[in-house]
């Protein structure tokens, strides 16, 4: 169950991540058109940092889900199974820890921003919006990771991949 929940919320995520994007698309476009015919407008590109930063938060745990994290295994993939695995459970501890840190600084920074109504300099736009986003996607990498550190402490549980 836990895992079909980070599933799904992870894929929620992702889509969600992805139409950001297509949305970044489109305001980078409204500049570009609006810079040739005219000025360039200061709310695009803001907006559009900050929608980006707000997909990347919510792209992590999709990230995460699909193993599409950046690696480098000139090391890694030339180690025993057995020594492998606790080195992955090792990784996806620290990670999950790092994780946990960011999430809380992201809520406490959030709350804050809702507190004292701290908006963007050229719309006005309330920033904890874009805070918040990003709160909900280490949440959900923490979440995935979590669920990583469970399958990977059962390999090593195993016969095969264990101690």
């Amino acid at each position: 169950m836990f895992k079909n929940m980070s599933l799904y919320l992870n894929k929620w995520a992702g889509a969600t991540s992805f139409i950001i994007l297509l949305s970044i698309m489109v305001i980078v476009l409204i500049d570009i058109v609006c810079r040739a015919l005219w000025r360039q407008t200061l709310w695009g590109f803001e907006l559009s940092g900050l929608l980006l930063a707000s997909a990347i938060g919510l792209g992590m745990g999709y990230a995460q889900l699909g193993d599409h994290h950046i690696k480098i295994e000139i090391v890694h993939s030339r180690l025993p199974l057995k020594v492998r695995n606790i080195v992955d459970l090792i990784k996806l501890t620290l990670c999950f820890l790092v994780s946990l840190v960011i999430s809380w600084q992201l809520w406490n920074l959030t709350l804050r921003s809702i507190r004292e109504k701290i908006v963007t300099m050229a719309v006005d736009t309330p920033i904890w919006l874009f805070q918040g986003l990003m709160f909900i996607g280490f949440v959900l990498l923490s979440l995935q990771l979590l669920v990583d550190i469970r399958y990977c402490a059962r390999q090593i549980q195993s016969k095969e991949g264990g101690i």
